[in-house]
């Protein structure tokens, strides 16, 4: 597959500003994340190609950590497994609680709100669609807040325990 001079281009933008953020994916969407995730394969097949073994390993293991739950990382797992013998796994449960702990950690409302929304790609919950709804009323964006409330009430969150700062919106 040919990538054009410009696709590389920003290819090659993308994951120099990874490294320059020291591999902290926090500022990332769940989209963006799966986007690089899907490039990080990419280019560790790319390596596999010309025999850089090492940088194709390194390649895979991030396709994994960036989006574990995605078909970039599940095809990531199956390389390194039988290429390199190295054994990832993806555990829904273990993935939401670490995002959901980093989420709780994150400084940065806009990190948090990425975290949470990982957290909901790895297992949906009412109370983290309650979070994602208090941290967008945080950053004063009510219509994201009501969205999320309603999608809270959705997934099971009795409209009485809604925190009541959601429920006036």
């Amino acid at each position: 597959m040919k990538m054009s001079r410009l696709s590389w281009l920003i290819f090659v933008g993308m994951l120099l500003v990874s490294w320059v953020f020291a591999q902290d994916y926090s500022m990332y969407s769940p989209d963006a994340r799966k986007t690089l995730a899907s490039d990080w394969l990419l280019t560790g097949k790319a390596y596999l190609q010309v025999k850089k073994y090492s940088k194709a390993k390194n390649c895979f293991i991030y396709a994994h950590n960036l989006y574990p739950m995605g078909e970039a990382a599940q095809e990531a797992r199956e390389i390194l497994s039988q290429q390199f013998k190295v054994k990832l796994t993806y555990d829904a449960e273990k993935t939401f609680t670490t995002f959901v702990s980093q989420a709780q950690r994150a400084n940065n409302l806009q990190s948090r709100i990425n975290l949470y929304l990982m957290a909901l790609d790895a297992k949906k919950d009412a109370r983290i669609y309650e979070q994602v709804a208090l941290t967008y009323l945080e950053l004063g964006q009510r219509d994201k807040a009501k969205e999320y409330a309603l999608m809270a009430v959705q997934a099971g969150l009795p409209k009485e325990e809604l925190d009541s700062r959601l429920s006036s919106l």
